[in-house]
């Protein structure tokens, strides 16, 4: 898989930073658009 648009370099130094420190970063794929703001929400207020 080829990405053709890379992220700023500022971003991918933040998301390195936080993955040093993370023993397990989750991934959630979200297979409905209509599914990602409530899910989203969901997990922010926990």
């Amino acid at each position: 898989m080829r990405f053709e648009k890379q992220l700023p370099s500022t971003r991918t130094t933040e998301i390195d930073s936080i993955s040093q420190k993370a023993s397990v970063l989750p991934v959630i794929a979200v297979e409905r658009i209509e599914d990602a703001v409530p899910l989203g929400k969901a997990l922010y207020e926990g």
